[in-house]
């Protein structure tokens, strides 16, 4: 109770691999823990991931499985109507190519959350296809997509469904990121286009970047 600020991280991964390599199971926990005491900030957020990975080479072909249970808990004293005690559990499996040129893959992803301090609950589903190329003369193109439908219930437009949300709208959306690049001597040449769309949005957005190394 007398300290007035504690900043504290703790991260362990374990992991077993066979010689053949064939085969790459690993846990891994991260902790980190946020306090402050001041009288006009007494707030304390913790936040625990455990997570089981396995990946699997066969030939060209590689799936990874990861099992997770996250914790997040946020108290302030000064804000009650934002505090938050929030599990999650889920698993994502995904599938791919490994090539040297041509990398395709897909991910599945399924989750459920549960806020204790209001029983405010989310299950969440995603299946996000992506791409790879690496073409000749230093030309790459990557697109990944993600089609996701949101299961919530609960309060929107506060704190605590910012964390149970993470970003997404409930409902079905769609979002998705495309990127062709151009490596020429020192300067790359990259044009970007993402967006998202959902009941709620219907969003485009486009970059052109140039960049040159000395």
């Amino acid at each position: 109770n007398n300290v007035l600020s504690l900043k504290f991280n703790f991260n362990n991964t374990l992991i077993y691999q066979p010689k053949n390599k064939n085969i790459f199971l690993s846990y891994k926990i991260d902790n980190n823990i946020f306090r402050n005491s001041f009288r006009w900030d007494k707030k304390l957020s913790e936040n625990i991931k455990h997570n089981i990975g396995c990946k699997l080479n066969l030939f060209n072909l590689i799936t990874q499985t990861n099992i997770y249970f996250d914790k997040v808990k946020l108290n302030n004293d000064n804000l009650f109507n934002q505090n938050y005690l929030i599990d999650k559990k889920g698993f994502d499996l995904e599938i791919g190519i490994k090539n040297k040129f041509f990398k395709p893959s897909i991910i599945f992803n399924y989750y459920t959350k549960k806020n204790r301090t209001n029983d405010y609950n989310l299950k969440g589903f995603k299946i996000s296809p992506q791409l790879k190329l690496n073409g000749k003369n230093n030309l790459s193109f990557s697109s990944n997509f993600t089609l996701y439908h949101i299961d919530y219930s609960g309060e929107l437009n506060n704190a605590i469904s910012y964390q149970m949300l993470e970003g997404l709208s409930t409902g079905n959306g769609l979002k998705w990121s495309t990127i062709i690049s151009k490596k020429i001597n020192k300067l790359l040449f990259s044009l970007k286009y993402s967006g998202e769309l959902n009941s709620i949005n219907d969003v485009h957005y486009a970059q052109i970047e140039f960049k040159k190394y000395f």
